[in-house]
């Protein structure tokens, strides 16, 4: 190889050397923008979907916040709303994801509405409080932090409490006990615990007060008469509103003409009933001893007839029973001879006729109206003086429309305090003196109650003021049962039996007992009542939860009693093979149901002993249909309620002997 060919391959070698190191430039560079704009595609796509992740949640959380407060805003007891109010926001982020899971994993009925939580897991265990629509929740975690805890055959299961709103008093801070704030962390349950302790506190403070002016009796019975205003009765306070002279001066004396001749006719022991809520075009007002009427409340008889006449179409009579015969009218008292009279001329003219299923009926008899026509048991006068306030007659209906529910009350009243005398003294006589003594004073404060809702119900001020809406809030019942209540203090005050100053302060503990919550205090009663009768307590026996010996005021206290003693019954109530979480909450109602009937501690262990004797099959086709139903709270309801009112239903009848009761009277 010649000198020059050498210089050439050099010059070459060095030249494709020279091109090979820029492409490698030009590649790195290409491939380090190429990856630049890769990773910063990436990072921004990241980025991207986290913020889009992030939009999407907090648009979850706001709607699950706005359907929080949709819920409690329906909430209608002030005394829920202020312990919702007390809670911070919620420590768990709620969405309608996050509430399933944890009506999943705690588990919470389904149809109930989580409103604030605090949802952990350590461990493998999840646990943690959920305050829901109808009440609280909590379960517990256990923590794995000793050696001994690690071993299987020690290690406690996590358990499930329900504290539900109807037994508000069963809960409080001393709910939270160190082990379960502890695991749960007081931090997380700050906000928890200071509701707790605002409403013990609130509760406190009425029961204090109320304890220190008034007897547990005066309390029962300050309950009873606002219930059966408040409750019983609200559909007749509806009624004199809508139909009363001040809100509907026209279009409502027929209407109370039905009812006051339907309680004329009950009080004669007929087999009497209005008929004519239904608005059936032609249809029946009445029904009495199974014949149909028509009743009519016009000025004179021509035109309470004339009204039954179909005046816009053939003009014949409108108003026919199934098998072809006409209904019976009723017209007001004092107008049967011009009735009668119209409705012949009718009958001459061909006017009572009709035709039903292709057939004719026709009344050609003009004899035959004073079959038709009825006299009512009042005149136009008397029931357009119904509808007013202040006239004898609507007192007397006022009176009439409470007796019913004023005897109810009395009964039930005689039979607590009766018994609750019985129990302390184990003297008959005096403590039937003692039930009819309280019984008598309920009765007449609760018809008192309810007369003078009703007439304000007519006046044209107080109609306006009075909707239904408010009737059913039980505002107007506190107020006028306050008033009404308010009564013997004011003739104490007057008899100089107490002074101006105990007056003022009794009528605030009134106040504090009626508006406060006395209701509440007495709900343990009231459901004792309801379930006593489904038990099939006889006439003379006591509803279960009197028979108990703790009486209505102390239902809350008990209740929070036999809830603890509950959870030390069922600790280990878990049965093997089936779903836990749903046997965590069969437990947490099963403790709900021992408050709200009153369980003692033997009736504890009866139902223990029910529950061990029963099944594994049933138990599976129980949580089988629990698992499957959106009413899971009502499917296990049902399945308890008989073993409970069997339970119940062996309690000892309290039935003190007739002459004796008559000779208390004297």
């Amino acid at each position: 190889m010649t000198e020059e060919t050498k210089k050439k391959l050099y010059r070459f070698f060095a030249k494709a050397k020279d091109n090979t190191i820029k492409v490698a430039k030009v590649v790195a560079a290409k491939t380090s923008e190429a990856y630049t704009a890769t990773k910063n595609y990436i990072e921004d796509s990241i980025d991207d979907y986290k913020a889009k992740k992030e939009l999407k949640r907090k648009i979850a959380i706001e709607e699950y916040s706005s359907f929080v407060n949709k819920t409690i805003d329906n909430i209608e007891d002030d005394d829920i709303k202020d312990f919702i109010r007390n809670l911070e926001s919620s420590p768990t982020q709620l969405t309608f994801k996050e509430a399933r899971k944890i009506k999943e994993t705690f588990p919470i009925p389904r149809e109930q509405r989580v409103l604030w939580a605090y949802y952990c897991v350590k461990t493998t265990r999840s646990g943690g409080l959920a305050v829901t629509d109808k009440g609280v929740f909590l379960k517990t975690i256990v923590d794995v932090f000793t050696e001994k805890a690690l071993k299987k055959e020690v290690r406690k299961t996590s358990e499930l409490f329900y504290y539900s709103w109807v037994l508000m008093d069963t809960l409080s801070e001393k709910t939270m006990n160190e082990e379960i704030i502890t695991s749960l962390g007081y931090e997380n349950i700050r906000s928890f615990i200071y509701a707790c302790e605002c409403m013990s506190k609130k509760q406190s403070e009425r029961k204090n007060a109320t304890i220190k002016y008034y007897s547990s009796r005066e309390i029962i019975q300050n309950a009873e008469a606002l219930i059966a205003s408040g409750v019983f009765l609200q559909s007749d306070y509806i009624f004199a509103r809508n139909n009363g002279f001040g809100n509907n001066p026209q279009a409502g004396f027929g209407l109370f003409a039905e009812q006051a001749n339907n309680m004329a006719d009950l009080s004669l022991l007929r087999n009497a009933k209005v008929v004519g809520g239904d608005n059936a075009k032609n249809g029946p007002d009445r029904l009495v001893d199974g014949v149909f009427y028509q009743t009519k409340y016009y000025r004179t008889g021509a035109r309470s007839v004339g009204a039954t006449f179909d005046n816009k179409g053939t003009g014949n009579y409108r108003y026919w029973n199934a098998d072809g015969t006409p209904m019976k009218l009723e017209v007001p008292k004092g107008q049967r001879y011009d009735a009668v009279r119209t409705m012949r001329n009718k009958i001459i003219n061909g006017k009572v006729r009709t035709e039903i299923n292709g057939n004719e009926y026709v009344v050609t008899d003009p004899n035959e109206a004073e079959n038709i026509i009825v006299e009512g048991r009042y005149s136009m006068d008397q029931v357009v003086n119904m509808t007013k306030a202040g006239t004898i007659e609507s007192l007397v209906y006022d009176v009439k429309t409470g007796a019913v529910v004023t005897s109810c009350i009395f009964g039930i009243s005689f039979l607590i305090n009766s018994y609750l005398c019985y129990r302390k003294t184990k003297d008959m006589k005096e403590s039937l003196v003692s039930g009819l003594l309280a019984g008598g004073k309920v009765g007449a404060l609760t018809l008192g109650t309810h007369v003078l809702i009703s007439q304000l119900a007519r006046t044209k001020t107080f109609s306006g003021i009075m909707t239904k809406s408010v009737i059913k809030s039980g505002v107007v019942s506190a107020a006028v049962g306050f008033l009404v209540f308010s009564i013997p203090e004011t003739y104490s005050l007057a008899m100089k039996k107490i002074s101006l100053a105990q007056y003022a302060t009794n009528l605030a503990v009134l106040s504090a007992s009626i508006i406060g919550g006395a209701a509440g205090a007495y709900a343990g009663g009231v459901l004792g009542a309801t379930i006593g009768a489904v038990a099939g307590a006889g006439a003379g026996s006591v509803p279960m939860a009197i028979a108990t010996g703790t009486g209505g005021v102390a239902g809350g206290v008990t209740a929070g009693t036999l809830a603890g003693v509950g959870a030390s019954k069922l600790v280990d109530f878990i049965f093997e093979g089936d779903d836990k979480r749903l046997a965590r909450l069969f437990n947490a109602i099963s403790m709900v149901m021992f408050a709200e009937y009153l369980l003692d501690e033997s009736e504890i262990d009866e139902f223990i002993s029910k529950m061990n004797s029963t099944s594994d099959r049933v138990f599976k086709k129980l949580f089988t249909d629990a698992y499957a139903s959106n009413e899971q709270e009502n499917v296990f309801r049902s399945f308890l309620e008989p073993l409970f009112n069997e339970i119940v239903g062996k309690r000892e009848k309290y039935a003190p002997d007739t002459n004796l009761i008559t000779t208390a009277i004297k």
